[in-house]
């Protein structure tokens, strides 16, 4: 059963990371962000915005797991 689990996670997230690579690294039209007290607008591409967001959800991901994770590792 964990070999089945192993081969469809795989044969699932290669498309699917492949899918919105592709789909991410497309769009070029540039947006802005503004902060609203200050006046400055930065004009960003949007798979800049998109590949950063992915990123950050990465890392508060894994940090979130490290710190579950982190009561057993010590029992």
């Amino acid at each position: 059963m964990n070999i089945i689990n192993k081969i469809l996670t795989f044969a699932l997230t290669i498309p699917t990371l492949l899918f919105f690579s592709i789909f991410t690294l497309s769009n070029s039209n540039l947006t802005f962000i503004s902060f609203w007290p200050f006046d400055v607008k930065i004009f960003l591409p949007i798979w800049v915005l998109s590949i950063g967001f992915f990123f950050i959800g990465l890392f508060l991901g894994c940090a979130l797991m490290f710190v579950y994770n982190l009561n057993n590792y010590f029992k």
